[in-house]
């Protein structure tokens, strides 16, 4: 939670100096984070949104690479081919009721019986 915390201080003093692009605060949300990542297992799914640095830390993202995803570079936003994690998301004014990345993800799986979680905020 504290790498998470410094991480996000960093970030949004580069973004305040206009070396990196929007970037979302994560402050006062470490603990939720860190604790609903912490259950999953690897073979689990996460869909990270703009807004979930301290989760993508812990499910082993670099901050090399998210600093280049915010930073404008799309490389950034991609997930390591062994990572069960989808790139990046920006969910801008949307809602449960209009079909979310994990209720897309739920439908993409295949149909056979496989134990796995999708989590997403």
């Amino acid at each position: 939670m504290l790498l998470g915390r410094r991480f996000d201080e960093r970030m949004l003093r580069l973004q305040r100096q206009g070396r990196i692009g929007t970037f979302a605060p994560i402050k006062g949300q470490e603990a939720a984070q860190i604790g609903s990542v912490a259950a999953l297992r690897r073979t689990d799914w996460m869909v990270p949104s703009f807004r979930e640095t301290a989760s993508m830390l812990w499910r082993g993202w670099t901050m090399e690479k998210l600093l280049l995803f915010f930073a404008g570079y799309l490389e950034g936003g991609q997930p390591a081919p062994e990572q069960r994690d989808l790139p990046i998301c920006i969910p801008v004014a949307t809602s449960a009721s209009r079909s979310p990345p994990s209720c897309r993800t739920r439908w993409a799986w295949p149909t056979r019986r496989s134990i796995a979680a999708t989590t997403r905020w």
